[in-house]
């Protein structure tokens, strides 16, 4: 927790209790009590009325008119910011503690008091396979160009192509299927482009601005992807039965999903997205319970990687 979040939370410990010692505040924010002391006197300093009398208080009338938020609104809020994918940025997981503490100090005193009589039962849970290492500064980097509009140069290691130098316009930073990404008009390729935020490295700024297209948008972008990869939609059509069958007859995949029960008790799925490399991935790991109608070239594919993964596998091996 930054120091300005440690304040604010220890503002807001000492409204919410009657008295509260330097030990329990210490315990609360996970400092030592000298660092808390220093704190208490930094907070006095800028003008906060704390005391002690049996421990510390505030005087009253100190804070301003409570956010009004019920019990609800304030979980959906935490719950929310909790489970964001920016979290596990360093730099944003420090915002994302500011604020809670922040509203922590605002809210209703009613809110602390229920949350002491009810339990925390919701949870998002993203899974994030970027590496953190290296992406939280390219972020924050990539970040600063986005707000100025400004061209940048970056090393990219591309899976297909290897490493090469880009020009890109950047236009947005988004998390999708797992990673985070930079959305950016591609000089070289002279299209908008994904580029994997952890597979960016010597970002630098030119002395040139670009003006961004405003029909160029994450949503319009990834429309028919089915998690990253774009381009012209294909029409698939899927027929899937037994514990598939029950899997896809839940939830949703994709937007533009179309789902029929079949009289044999399968279901057929239906949906245009762009390209097929990653829904292929997606099919294979349902094994014989899944079948591809169409289109040809989906089915060559799906039998390209069943046929490696039974070649990688054969009968008798043991290690």
């Amino acid at each position: 927790m930054s120091k300005s979040g440690r304040l604010l939370a220890i503002l807001n410990l000492i409204r919410t209790h009657h008295a509260i010692t330097s030990l329990k505040l210490a315990e609360k924010c996970g400092v030592s009590e000298r660092t808390i002391f220093r704190d208490l006197a930094a907070l006095c300093d800028v003008g906060a009325p704390v005391y002690y009398d049996n421990g510390y208080k505030l005087l009253p009338g100190f804070f301003l008119p409570p956010i009004n938020l019920s019990v609800d609104e304030y979980l959906t809020f935490k719950v929310a910011l909790l489970g964001s994918p920016l979290k596990s940025l360093k730099s944003q997981s420090a915002n994302i503690h500011s604020l809670i503490a922040k509203i922590d100090v605002a809210v209703n005193s009613h809110v602390p008091e229920q949350l002491k009589r009810r339990r925390h039962t919701q949870q998002i849970s993203v899974r994030n396979t970027t590496d953190n290492r290296t992406a939280d500064l390219t972020i924050r980097l990539l970040q600063k160009a986005v707000d100025n509009h400004s061209v940048v140069t970056f090393r990219y290691a591309s899976v297909s192509s290897g490493t090469a130098q880009r020009e890109v316009n950047p236009y947005f930073i988004v998390f999708r299927g797992r990673a985070w990404y930079l959305l950016a008009y591609c000089r070289k390729h002279r299209e908008i482009r994904t580029f994997r935020i952890d597979r960016i490295t010597r970002v630098s700024f030119t002395d040139r601005q670009f003006e961004p297209d405003p029909k160029v948008s994450p949503d319009s972008y990834f429309a028919s992807s089915w998690e990253v990869y774009t381009g012209t939609p294909v029409s698939v059509k899927i027929h899937f039965r037994g514990k598939a069958a029950a899997v896809i007859s839940t939830g949703q995949r994709h937007p533009d999903e179309t789902v029929r029960r079949l009289p044999n008790k399968s279901i057929e799925y239906s949906v245009a997205v762009a390209g097929i490399e990653e829904i292929s991935r997606w099919i294979v790991g349902f094994g014989a319970d899944a079948t591809v109608i169409e289109p040809p070239k989906l089915i060559a594919r799906v039998r390209e990687m069943a046929s490696g993964t039974l070649a990688n596998h054969p009968a008798g091996r043991s290690k």
